[in-house]
């Protein structure tokens, strides 16, 4: 296939694709892991394992005690490949030929769209797996990878009674809070869960004889005032497959537990894109031509992970009946 640049402009199509994919981003989900990108194949980071480092008082002209340093561990990842392309066949085309240059803009915006989504729905899937599993695996189209973060056994934790069959939630997440702060040295600030945990969460709150279930913001107010970090909501499906699984709850730190890392890919080079410097990373979309058929296709292209750099900056937790 060859880049076909005779009425849709690559750059253009790239625009509007990562435009696309910043307004759907916007799951809870990125809330923990939100998308970076760096100008490479290759993502480094540092894990900075410090121990505490409370003061301690001294005796005047006494010097001052010496913290334990803790240790900072370097880790790398290599960024994958991801993508999609889908068929403007020559019937379509055929029909749009004589209502001008803007129906063929039209019909490719439309079908970068849905590429641009597809690629933040497959990096959702990754995200949920990450944080629930402390790790995913991948394997499409070739591609084999199994991703093991090292997060510690305590922070996958189960309910002591399970939500939906009487359990105490407000109780549990207190407990699961300490077992956080132990392993991370920090407070959760969100707690994301499935739509059943959230309406298992509901209904245990909801005052006896009320005359409705209690809201997600019911529950919000509940949690603040017990001092526990706030509820998200994530529910639907991607290829069949829920983004969060229904029994499952995570914890994390916003800015701190991990992040999606886009890097550049080899289109992005390509000066018929005529992207700066700057705008290299990132999800690109162009339309490529072949002549036997004589069909186009909208591609999406993409370097990117979700990488879950704190593990231990998260917890999972099993808290309704699958």
């Amino acid at each position: 296939m060859r880049l076909w640049t005779d009425l849709i402009n690559p750059a253009d199509l790239t625009g509007y694709a990562r435009e696309i994919a910043d307004t759907y981003d916007a799951s809870a989900l990125s809330i923990l892991m939100p998308t970076a990108t760096v100008d490479d194949v290759v993502f480094s980071w540092d894990v900075d394992t410090l121990e505490s480092l409370v003061a301690e008082y001294r005796a005047f002209d006494a010097e001052t005690s010496i913290g334990d340093g803790g240790a900072m561990e370097r880790k790398t990842a290599e960024l994958a490949p991801l993508g999609r392309k889908t068929r403007f066949g020559e019937y379509e085309r055929l029909r749009r030929r004589n209502a001008g240059v803007d129906s063929f803009q039209v019909a490719a915006d439309k079908k970068a769209e849905a590429l641009a989504k597809g690629v933040i729905d497959r990096i959702n899937l990754l995200r949920g797996e990450a944080l629930v599993n402390g790790g995913y695996t991948i394997n499409e189209n070739g591609f084999k990878q199994t991703v093991d973060f090292g997060r510690h056994a305590d922070l996958t934790v189960t309910a002591a009674t399970l939500w939906d069959v009487g359990g105490d939630p407000l109780t549990d997440i207190a407990a699961w809070v300490e077992i956080f702060e132990t392993h991370a040295g920090t407070t959760p600030t969100h707690m994301i869960a499935s739509a059943k945990t959230a309406l298992a969460l509901r209904q245990t709150i909801t005052p006896e004889g009320g005359v409705r279930t209690a809201s997600l913001a019911d529950v919000n107010d509940e949690l603040g005032a017990n001092g526990l970090p706030q509820l998200a909501v994530v529910s639907g499906r991607v290829a069949g497959q829920r983004i969060l699984p229904e029994d499952k709850l995570v914890m994390g730190v916003a800015g701190m537990t991990g992040g999606t890392i886009f890097g550049t890919t080899v289109e992005a080079d390509d000066p018929r894109y005529a992207l700066d410097g700057g705008e290299l990373p990132g999800i690109v979309v162009g339309a490529y031509q072949e002549d036997d058929p004589a069909t186009v296709w909208i591609r999406s292209a993409a370097i990117g992970l979700p990488i879950l750099a704190n593990p231990s900056m998260s917890l999972s937790a099993t808290t309704v009946s699958a």
